[in-house]
């Protein structure tokens, strides 16, 4: 086959057409527009004898809307909606919208203020690409604003300030004068009164918005502005004392945190130290010495803030398993003579006591932690027992008479006690006598220290300090060892007839149930009220331990034998989990659980 002369020929010597610039012909046949040097026609059109047109449309450019900025985007839609709202409540005219007329003005107000916030928040920064799409589900507290809690009345302010002096009979830490008014203190010390607002509150809503702010508050105030003072510590002190207010499944955890936090501030601000011990710090260790040194006068209120951080940062230490208490020093000694001697406020005694039991509870839980990781080059703590009790005698024979019917103390004696025994009651190479005789005693004060609880109005429920409950818990973690143990020489029926623990179980439930109304702590649809959560929580424990309970008793009543035998719908017990403390996670909220290990984790030896 001969190629033809046109496929010999070299190629065309033209420009080829720019972008916009073809000619019809090529334009449509979608070919390349090569442009002839005498600029008559195209070569492809010039071949096929056409005719060449050049294109005539021009490029169509958008021309770019000016940007509207999100603020008066949002400002728009909030001038619409005050028109609406205008409008709806024009009187002697009808909304024509159902949706409008059937909400009242409280909604639109609400729904409004949220708008004005964001027309005025700064416009979202963007952020760098993940590859995941975030999922956001708006909620209600969406639009919850901590900042915009509306200040309680006159009446109300001082009706909160009142509840806490009563419930720092229970933990003295801080004397608040009678001259002392609630608008003078939130004025003088506003984060102190914060916190007062957010323990003493009734309102659910009102606690986890306030929670929000003390939290903000702390982090500007301590970590990013490092501040420390007497007002910051103080605060502390009264929000983890009365911790059972904003401790829960759906609160974030602070006791460690908090803790700590006012640890650093007493540091900061010299409070472990006499003053002579820190001008002779000052003297013999600092190497730049700025002007001569000022003693610093300690007042009784350092004395009791200090003395009583101690106190919390061990019973913490004893919660969590993972934070140490603090170091007690010979300055925390004379604080504790001083205010024993001196006698300066009526329930300074009341903060003594409680800081002299817990100096024993503090070496005796030491003594069990020891035991449980079992350092075999140190005594076994079970020697020890007779010592701490002795200790603890002494301090309960020197009480004053008006303590021998505080509730709180003498519930802190007894747990303190029943702590004591533990090690005798854990510890597999106990002699059995030693091992017996301590889990009487330890029956025996558990019997007492449930007539102290149920003995306490429910009106005087809420005034109790976190310590307290904590205490309930180890208890009933204690009763039900003792009820699930195979130890000869152990008497079961002297058990079930002095204690029995589903019975108690029972009555710390009714007696949850009792404060629920008289409280009268306000729900909303995200959070329980405290004792309907306790109660709920206690139920859950109750139902785990149950068939343990029953299978361990083997023919002895139990409150719920008489229905069905506890033999016929009790499955064996799978290996290794006969003394499990914590409740079936299946049997409660997961939350909860996570929660409650998470707090009460190191009593599950």
């Amino acid at each position: 086959m001969v190629a033809s002369d046109s496929a010999l020929s070299p190629g065309p010597l033209g420009t080829p057409a720019g972008y916009g610039r073809s000619c019809t012909n090529c334009s449509k046949a979608k070919c390349k527009c090569i442009l002839r040097t005498n600029g008559a026609s195209c070569e492809r059109c010039h071949r096929l004898g056409k005719e060449c047109h050049p294109m005539t449309t021009t490029r169509k450019r958008i021309s770019k809307k000016a940007a509207t900025s999100r603020t008066a985007q949002l400002e728009e839609k909030l001038d619409d909606l005050v028109s609406i709202l205008r409008a709806s409540q024009q009187p002697g005219q009808q909304s024509t919208s159902p949706v409008l007329s059937g909400l009242p003005s409280s909604a639109f107000t609400s729904r409004l203020d949220s708008l004005a916030m964001a027309a005025t928040a700064a416009p979202p920064q963007p952020r760098p690409d993940t590859g995941v799409i975030p999922q956001h589900t708006p909620k209600a507290t969406d639009y919850d604003d901590p900042d915009r809690i509306p200040e309680p009345s006159l009446e109300e302010a001082e009706a909160r300030l009142m509840k806490f002096r009563t419930w720092l009979r229970n933990f003295p830490f801080m004397h608040i004068g009678p001259d002392v008014t609630a608008r003078k203190l939130q004025r003088e010390q506003p984060f102190l009164w914060l916190c007062i607002a957010n323990t003493t509150s009734i309102s659910v809503r009102e606690q986890r918005l306030l929670r929000e702010r003390v939290r903000r508050e702390i982090a500007e105030k301590i970590v990013i502005n490092q501040e420390r003072s007497m007002e910051l510590l103080l605060g502390l002190l009264a929000y983890t004392t009365w911790a059972t207010m904003n401790t829960g499944a759906s609160t974030k955890p602070f006791l460690a945190s908090y803790s700590q936090l006012a640890a650093t501030i007493v540091y900061d601000l010299g409070l472990t130290w006499s003053p002579t011990q820190e001008q002779r710090f000052h003297v013999n260790f600092r190497l730049w010495k700025h002007g001569p040194f000022v003693p610093r006068v300690c007042t009784m209120e350092e004395r009791r803030a200090v003395i009583a951080l101690w106190y919390l940062t061990s019973i913490h230490a004893s919660i969590l398993g993972k934070m140490d208490s603090l170091r007690w020093t010979s300055h925390m000694q004379d604080c504790l003579e001083i205010l024993e001697r001196e006698k300066d406020h009526e329930l300074d005694d009341v903060l003594v006591s409680f800081v002299k039991v817990q100096r024993v509870g503090d070496e005796a839980y030491k003594l069990l932690e020891r035991d449980v990781i079992e350092d075999a080059s140190q005594a076994p703590a079970y020697v020890f027992k007779k010592s701490l009790l002795n200790r603890l005698d002494d301090v309960r024979r020197n009480l004053s008479p008006g303590l021998a019917s505080h509730a709180a103390l003498q519930a802190h004696l007894l747990s303190t006690e029943i702590l004591i025994h533990l090690p005798s009651t854990l510890k597999a190479d106990v002699p059995n006598t030693q091992k017996i005789e301590s889990m009487y005693a330890s029956l025996a004060a558990m019997r007492s220290w449930y007539d102290i609880f149920f003995s306490i109005p429910a009106t005087e429920m809420m005034a109790l300090p976190f310590s307290f409950y904590v205490d309930l818990f180890k208890v009933n973690v204690s009763l039900y060892r003792l009820t699930t143990s195979e130890e000869p020489g152990w008497d079961r029926k002297i058990l079930q007839g002095t204690a029995d623990l589903l019975v108690v179980l029972d009555q710390s439930i009714e007696k949850f149930q009792q404060a629920i109304p008289i409280c009268n702590i306000q729900a909303d649809d995200e959070e329980e009220p405290l004792f309907a959560r306790a109660s709920r929580i206690l139920r859950s424990v109750r139902n785990n331990w149950e068939p343990l309970v029953a299978q361990s008793l083997g023919g002895l009543p139990t409150p719920n034998s008489q229905a069905v035998a506890s033999s016929d719908i009790y499955a064996p017990q799978a290996p290794g989990n006969s003394n499990s403390m914590m409740p079936d996670p299946s049997s409660m909220d997961s939350q909860d659980y996570a929660w409650m290990s998470d707090v009460f984790g190191p009593w599950e030896f």
